[in-house]
């Protein structure tokens, strides 16, 4: 009996998963060209900053700073 139980649960476990499956959006060509619009701001001056750290001579606290600094610059933009 319970075997059976646990048979139906999965059943239905599988059956609730291929419906979310089925349901999962799809872009589009306009979604895309949509979302590219705003994809504008371009994050290159963060990604300059983090390649030219020298982390073997940061501090800890110098290494958290520059990390919230970097973390707000991201935030402000949007």
């Amino acid at each position: 009996m319970r075997t059976l139980q646990t048979a139906s649960v999965r059943s239905r476990q599988r059956n609730i998963l291929q419906k979310k499956k089925s349901k999962a959006k799809k872009y589009d060509e306009v979604d895309m060209a949509q979302m590219s619009l705003f994809d504008t701001v371009k994050d290159d001056d963060v990604l300059d900053e983090l390649k030219n750290i020298d982390v073997g001579n940061l501090t800890p606290i110098d290494a958290l700073n520059t990390i919230y600094r970097l973390q707000n610059k991201l935030k402000n933009r949007w």
